[in-house]
């Protein structure tokens, strides 16, 4: 009798996953399988639904990237887009971690637990300088913060809600651009949080979707309990690798950012000096310990014996993520080196990568689950190619610059009644402690040392000519940024919010706040002392020094610049 086969229905999506992957091996010819599929190599495993359901998990994933770019172009989104991603996460809360494998569980829990702990403590304090959104900016922002950090919580037992968490960080920054008009378009800090739970948990709810219709389709019933498991098992290691790639791709491509610097594919790692950004870090008063001159001379020793070979051990790291796929040790070592990495920035330049440091770990105890012999050569060429061809699915970060010695030290002080003046800490901004820290609304017109706040430059010409702070160029980096009404507005607004909430004696004090960059005790222990009623200017100062090689001693003092802005007027 002859074998029967139910008839395909063309535009069903269980049909195109797992009914169509099956029989492909029926409806190509056998030398295709062997040659393409290694059909003999390859065991209860099923080449065509892996790469399709990777991929259209990676589509779906860009319609949420469509979102974001609309909430950042069209502030009428803003709200709606809220809405709809809360109904969308409460309408498939019915799913839960029955059907997810134990590794996916480990990184959703610990994606959940990363963001959760992010957004709790970024508490969106920020002034109301141009739109109160009909006076409820302030009642949106509070409810926003709520339901993000109740959906930390949610999203434990129930994945959906993980769109949220990773939403939250990128809607918040819009949001309070469209109230103070100090667009924030630094996203760098929440990049990890914001786009691999948003994926994860996308691909998830699409998983089970699948798993749901597949159950009531006649047309996969006759699937086998032991192949239906091999589907399984195979989406959720899908949605596992891709968003490792996620976060591989933000070291592969800043290791090749170092390479492609105008010096030569090897001169950053054999040629840049990175004591030089510590010496900034120190000279910018951002370490929390830099006031203890033992541990500056300790660490200013062990530079002079680490400082050529600690480029090349970052560039090789940085450049073998394209490699973790291959080997689940060298996955762990190189996820646990990265936040070696991370911990020695905070420790010798004073920023915060905090969320990055928690995304890795989550990695590295997720990948700890899955047995050694998941990881081979095939998954690492597979894998290598999710990580080159990533910059054309999610935004990739690429770091990579020169140390220079020349720095333009940027900060503002406050001006009392009765003429003193006092340094305010980075961290007195609160959540816009980061841009301002790094100066994205500009300079003002003035001459200025050709590198950035942090004495980065992407040329090595002008590194070279740090040293003896002889420059051919005087061009500042943030000439064409400035933007004088926007910086002066939300000061006064920001004034104007200290007023509000300073005690009985004037003083105000906002450390304790999960900042990019902290500042050193002294300068905030001398704004603490500020009355805050009494101030009538703050002063943007930029201090254009170049540093000893060596030492970090100031050497020259070429230019410095005041802009000044009355909270009187």
């Amino acid at each position: 009798m002859q074998k029967t086969r139910p008839d395909p229905v063309f535009f069903d999506p269980v049909l195109f996953l797992i009914f169509y992957s099956q029989l492909i091996h029926e409806r190509i010819p056998s030398f295709f399988n062997k040659i393409y599929l290694n059909e003999n190599k390859i065991k209860n495993r099923n080449i065509f639904f892996g790469f399709l359901f990777g991929f259209i998990t990676i589509v779906l994933f860009q319609g949420y990237r469509v979102l974001l770019l609309c909430i950042d172009h069209y502030s009428i989104a803003l709200l709606p887009s809220l809405v709809v991603v809360i109904a969308f996460c409460s309408v498939f809360s019915f799913i839960n971690f029955d059907e997810i494998t134990a590794s996916l569980k480990v990184l959703i829990r610990g994606l959940a637990v990363a963001c959760g702990i992010y957004n709790i403590l970024l508490f969106p304090s920020v002034p109301i300088v141009e739109n109160d959104f009909n006076g409820l900016a302030k009642a949106i922002l509070f409810l926003a913060w709520m339901t993000a950090a109740l959906s930390a919580i949610l999203a434990i037992w129930r994945p959906s809600w993980l769109l949220i968490c990773g939403f939250y960080p990128f809607w918040l920054k819009s949001f309070a651009g469209q109230i103070t008009g100090f667009h924030y378009h630094t996203q760098l800090d929440i990049l990890p949080v914001h786009q691999i739970p948003a994926y994860v948990s996308i691909s998830v709810i699409f998983f089970h979707l699948i798993l749901i219709y597949g159950r009531r389709n006649r047309n996969v019933r006759h699937l086998n309990t032991e192949n239906l498991q091999v589907y399984k098992v195979g989406a959720n290691n899908i949605i596992l690798f891709i968003a490792i790639a996620l976060q591989g791709a933000n070291y592969f491509y800043s290791g090749v950012e170092k390479a492609s610097l105008d010096g030569g594919y090897l001169h950053w790692a054999l040629n840049n000096e990175i004591q030089n950004i510590f010496f900034v870090s120190l000279y910018n008063k951002q370490l929390l310990w830099g006031e203890s001159k033992n541990l500056v001379t300790f660490v200013v020793d062990l530079f002079s014996y680490v400082s050529h070979l600690a480029p090349i051990f970052i560039f090789i790291i940085q450049l073998g993520a394209l490699f973790v796929f291959t080997n689940r040790l060298l996955l762990i070592i190189l996820f646990s080196l990265f936040d070696v990495l991370h911990f020695g920035i905070f420790a010798l330049v004073g920023a915060n990568f905090v969320t990055w440091f928690m995304v890795n770990l989550a990695i590295i105890a997720a990948v700890n689950k899955l047995p050694c012999s998941t990881f081979n050569w095939k998954l690492g060429v597979v894998g290598a190619i999710l990580i080159l061809i990533s910059p054309f699915y999610a935004k990739v970060a690429r770091l990579g610059w020169y140390d220079s010695l020349a720095v333009n030290s940027a900060y503002f002080e406050v001006l009392e009644n009765n003429g003193r003046r006092t340094r305010i800490p980075g961290t007195a901004f609160g959540f816009y402690s980061y841009p301002i820290t790094h100066m994205s609304f500009g300079f003002p017109p003035g001459n200025y040392l050709p590198t950035s706040t942090n004495g980065g430059t992407r040329s090595n010409r002008i590194r070279e000519q740090s040293i003896q702070c002889d420059f051919d160029t005087q061009q500042s980096m943030f000439s064409k940024r400035w933007n004088e009404n926007v910086i002066v507005n939300f000061i006064k607004s920001f004034h104007e919010q200290i007023l509000d909430t300073v005690g009985e004696d004037g003083r105000w004090s906002n450390d304790l706040y999960l900042h990019h960059f902290w500042s050193a005790p002294s300068v905030v222990k001398n704004f603490e002392s500020v009355d805050m009623r009494s101030v009538n200017e703050y002063i943007l100062v930029i201090d254009s020094v170049c540093l000893e090689p060596g030492t970090g001693n100031v050497a020259h003092k070429p230019y410095y610049n005041e802009f000044r802005i009355n909270v009187n007027k």
